[in-house]
């Protein structure tokens, strides 16, 4: 709801549905700790957070936004959720390209660099769903690529 509130140009009504939403999470983590859900759940609604809080040049609320969804992520691999390692890389995807339309290009590479690195020790991996796999090689291919350039 809150995306959707967003993109109709509600912005405060967007930001207090992504606060109950985050509230409800909470509430949720502390009942069933190692459960993945909530965790899951609020990672792509922090990067919406995020970019929202960008594009109203909030660059201090976006970057500590997306470091809530970072957080989640890290959480998520103390869990048993297979996709855990995923997340991770691509929240550091993320955070790359908020950087980038923050204009903060040094941190934007090191993001950037960050996303690759977890994205090659999960390409390594054999323990992980087919299509976490192929995801993490496909923007592996992606990057070498562009190293290439």
């Amino acid at each position: 709801m809150a995306e959707r509130r967003r993109q109709m140009g509600e912005f405060a009504k967007a930001e207090q549905e992504w606060r109950a939403a985050e509230a409800i999470a909470g509430r949720m983590i502390a009942v069933q700790p190692k459960d993945p859900f909530a965790r899951r759940y609020m990672i792509p609604e922090y990067r919406n957070w995020a970019m929202a809080l960008a594009e109203r040049r909030d660059a201090a609320g976006a970057v500590r936004t997306m470091r809530k969804a970072e957080a989640r992520a890290g959480e998520l691999l103390q869990t048993n959720y297979l996709r855990g390692p995923r997340l991770a890389a691509r929240v550091q995807g993320w955070l790359a390209d908020l950087y980038a339309q923050l204009g903060d290009r040094a941190s934007g590479d090191a993001a950037r660099a960050e996303s690759v690195r977890l994205r090659r020790q999960l390409s390594a991996r054999t323990d992980m769903p087919k299509d976490v796999l192929a995801e993490a090689r496909a923007i592996l291919a992606k990057a070498d690529a562009e190293v290439t350039r």
